[in-house]
């Protein structure tokens, strides 16, 4: 294990002692990379010329098509599209032979990689996903302007739907960098009486900016509970949350998802047609 951060430097290092690599792997980090070039410099200099680099990141086509307005933040610097990367890969010598669109996180993007011309032959998936992302619209302008319109909406939805439940105490579920997102883009922050975060390295601290306290489930979901409304701000765990306090809804507790749509769950559907017998009783 070396504790420092990867680029050409570290890469060197690590062929002088080591060697190089058959296989290096990246997940969900190199959006995190400030310098993309000195990171992708290491990478060619690392890997053997036979050799695989396999990189699994959020992938910019699911971010507009499934609004993952959760994992927009300032410490993603960058968004990759399987177009985006090949022309960024192609001034480093390598190349996609592989590309996958994976469910991780709500949809991501895998590659496998090489050094261009080396071994594997690029298959079908790689222009199939170009022609695909050229196609959706993803490198115009325009295909952002769903989620805008959304984050207006549900802004305006969540508001008036908290200033109703203001009196029955409210806290949120998750204190993590994408449900600070959720509270800022929403305007949600000075609804909340707390944060609800299973981690108990979070619990005692605060949220950025708001200084919202973090606590336990215990805290909150005592008897009697201290809080009758849960928004829940993990947008991909709303089932699981709800399914691991069962004994909150059982109290009386209402769990709510906030994004994509201000929704209390479990699912109350409204049905659209009623038949004699319901009017009858």
């Amino acid at each position: 294990t070396i504790s420092t951060f990867f680029g050409s430097s570290v890469a060197n290092d690590i062929v002088a002692e080591h060697g190089n690599a058959k296989l290096i792997v990246a997940n969900f980090m190199v959006a995190n990379v400030s310098d993309l070039d000195d990171f992708m410099k290491g990478v060619k200099t690392l890997l053997a010329s036979d050799g695989i680099y396999a990189m699994e990141t959020n992938y910019v086509l699911d971010v507009v098509d499934n609004m993952q307005l959760e994992v927009i933040n300032h410490e993603h610097i960058t968004y990759f599209s399987v177009v985006s990367l090949s022309t960024f890969l192609e001034k480093h010598g390598l190349e996609i032979f592989r590309a996958q669109r994976v469910p991780s996180k709500s949809g991501s993007l895998r590659c496998y990689i090489q050094h261009k011309g080396s071994n594997f032959e690029i298959e079908s998936s790689v222009a199939d996903a170009k022609r695909y992302e050229i196609d959706y619209g993803v490198f115009l302008p325009s295909v952002w302007k769903p989620m805008d319109y959304t984050i207006e909406h549900v802004r305006s939805a969540a508001g008036r739907y908290f200033e109703t439940k203001t009196s029955e105490g409210i806290v949120g579920y998750g204190s993590s960098i994408g449900a600070t997102t959720l509270i800022y883009s929403l305007e949600i922050g000075q609804y909340l009486k707390a944060l609800i975060d299973d981690d108990p390295y979070r619990q005692g601290l605060e949220s950025p900016g708001f200084a919202i306290p973090i606590v336990s489930k215990e805290e909150v979901f005592t008897d009697p509970v201290k809080a009758n409304v849960c928004a829940v701000l993990a947008p991909r765990y709303v089932t699981q949350i709800i399914e691991n306090n069962q004994h909150a809804l059982d109290s009386g507790v209402t769990f709510l998802r906030v994004w994509p749509m201000v929704e209390e769950v479990p699912y109350r559907h409204w049905r659209g047609e009623s038949s004699k017998k319901d009017f009858e009783k």
